[in-house]
């Protein structure tokens, strides 16, 4: 039996709310549903009824009785998000009503509709040429999204921003290279135009590195804006690491008592701070000492160092040199560092300026800060009082904002697969010009300049595998 072409899956969560849906596509979507659905008045009318419209109905047992009340939506080809005839069921939300429905969909269309697999009616939207392949991505980055930004820049690739450049870059290409070909075709004809073309087409091909590197120096901070910043609590026993902890997160998660060692493993919470998200780790205290279980401890917060992309360095801004030694030991090297000089409270305001200077001295030697060094922000805070936490904020930005492209409404790459075929563009682009200056035939250029093309179009999908479209909308959810 030839595998049904119409798919159908549910398109909302299965969590327990007011309305779920279920999604059908496909060239028999309207045929089939009318199999299990109903309007107002009894009749099954869906084959009758006109694109983009949404009426009231039931979705109906086997036995003809009804299942749920449903608002039913028709979408007709090419009108729809899959390019196909789609119809929408949307019930009463919770498991049970869904997977009821779904299952009626499934078994009582006589065959005509199958499951669908992970994002394949994003999929079929792109084969359909609804979307290109980076817009089909950023469905699922907007899916994913656990902040603002992600979600603007996910909406941003989306509405084709990407596409367009990467699009614009690619057609200049061919359009050299069709040149090149047709010059080697009828060489008397383009004779004229191939004088000096070398030097034409290296400004050609050094615009498009230029238009590539802006690209490739947004995705560091893109990634990071995204994903958000992996950041390890560090320091010494009862500095206020924990009680950083709580006062980010507005809440007692950390247990805090005036024991020192009362943290044994490795806390992670995530959080916004400011336009920043991160993924933080509290960790135990870092000292020398013979109990086994604290020692655990101070080997993991050692280990979530290393692995931190930005250490909060929490010290008792009164006894910075004192209890420095073992901490700064345990820090791995060129990883920026906030130093959070706690306890302020202590001191007076001439006394923590003084101390505030002692620490910077000091820290700057010890950590290889300053020029060409490793980042070191300072700030002073009474965490107690819940005082200072601004200034993290703003320290953190200042390390990792490099321009307020956010605020221009530009788009980030985030992408590894976009940023890996955008290098591998850029390295085309390079040896064209390398052999421009070796004075190679234009014959030969054309090779670097159709795998360049080649790696443009890898991003839309306009050259790429069917292996590494199935790879791709293996990875959304079901129902997408």
């Amino acid at each position: 039996m030839e595998e049904a072409t119409t798919i159908a899956a549910i398109a909302s969560s299965m969590n327990d709310a007011g309305i779920g849906i279920v999604r059908v596509s496909g060239p028999k979507a309207l045929e089939a549903c009318d199999l299990v659905l109903t309007d107002a008045s009894m009749k099954h009318t869906l084959t009758e009824r006109a694109a983009n419209t949404i009426r009231f109905g039931y979705v109906l047992r086997e036995d003809g009785s009804i299942l749920d009340e449903a608002l039913v939506s028709v979408m007709r080809a090419p009108s729809s998000y899959t390019g196909e005839d789609v119809v929408e069921i949307n019930v009463h939300g919770g498991a049970f009503v869904l997977r009821e429905t779904l299952r009626r969909v499934l078994s009582g269309t006589k065959g005509m509709v199958r499951a669908a697999l992970p994002g394949e009616f994003t999929k079929r939207a792109f084969l359909n040429g609804k979307m290109d392949l980076s817009a089909a991505e950023a469905v699922q980055d907007m899916i994913r999204a656990q902040n603002d930004f992600a979600l603007q820049n996910a909406e941003r690739q989306l509405s084709g921003v990407l596409g367009k450049e990467v699009r614009r870059m690619r057609e200049t290409l061919l359009h050299e290279t069709a040149f090149i070909e047709a010059s080697l075709d009828d060489p008397d004809v383009y004779a004229e135009q191939l004088e000096g073309y070398g030097e034409r087409l290296r400004s050609v091909t050094e615009a498009l590195r230029g238009d590539i590197g802006k690209l490739l120096d947004s995705a560091a901070e893109g990634r990071l804006r995204k994903d958000g910043i992996r950041c390890a609590i560090i320091g010494a026993p009862n500095t206020g690491k924990s009680t950083l902890l709580n006062c980010l997160l507005g809440t007692e998660r950390a247990i805090v008592t005036d024991l020192p060692g009362t943290t044994r493993d490795v806390l992670e919470e995530q959080l916004q701070l400011g336009e920043w998200m991160l993924l933080l780790s509290d960790t135990a205290g870092i000292r020398k000492t013979a109990d086994a279980a604290e020692e655990i401890g101070v080997q993991r917060a050692k280990e979530t160092a290393k692995e931190a992309a930005l250490l909060f360095l929490v010290m008792d801004v009164t006894k910075v040199p004192e209890e420095a030694k073992e901490v700064l030991s345990a820090l791995p090297e060129q990883t920026p560092v906030i130093a959070v000089l706690n306890k302020a409270d202590l001191l007076d305001d001439a006394s923590l300026s003084q101390a505030k200077e002692r620490a910077q001295v000091f820290l700057e030697e010890a950590l290889s800060a300053g020029e060409a060094g490793r980042e070191l922000r300072l700030i002073t805070t009474s965490l107690l009082n819940n005082e200072g936490i601004s200034s993290l904020s703003d320290a953190v930005t200042e390390l990792f904002l490099k321009e307020n492209t956010a605020a221009q409404g530009e788009f980030f790459l985030t992408s590894e697969r976009h940023r890996e075929a955008l290098l591998q563009t850029a390295e085309a682009l390079k040896r064209t010009e390398g052999g421009i200056a070796e004075g190679v035939s234009e014959e030969f250029l054309t090779v670097d300049l159709m795998e360049a093309a080649a790696s443009l179009g890898r991003i839309t999908g306009e050259d790429v595998s069917e292996e590494l479209i199935d790879r791709i909308f293996s990875d959304f959810c079901m129902g997408k």
